[in-house]
């Protein structure tokens, strides 16, 4: 069996290590579905992957402002900061 890495996960890709069905002559392939499973899966990791760096990156960049603004005693921006945040009104 040929196991490729994917480019999402360094994990082998699911199609390569799904079970395939045998054809008549004899050669293997990944059937329609299988291929639609990993394709489905590959992008929510993709959606979820964007997600988390979105937000990973904003809690860096709050923090550095809530730093800055504490060192440099701006308690007006302390206070703007949870209403920055979307959807949340408090910290």
């Amino acid at each position: 069996m040929n196991i490729c890495f994917n480019n999402f996960n360094g994990r082998p890709s699911t199609i390569d290590t799904l079970p395939r069905m045998a054809p008549s002559d004899g050669m293997s392939y990944a059937t329609a579905h299988q291929k639609r499973v990993e394709v489905v899966f590959q992008t929510l990791a993709k959606g979820f992957r964007s997600c988390i760096n979105h937000y990973q990156s904003e809690a860096t960049r709050l923090k550095t402002e809530i730093a800055n603004a504490k060192l440099n005693g701006d308690k007006h921006v302390l206070a703007d900061i949870p209403h920055r945040i979307h959807g949340i009104s408090s910290l």
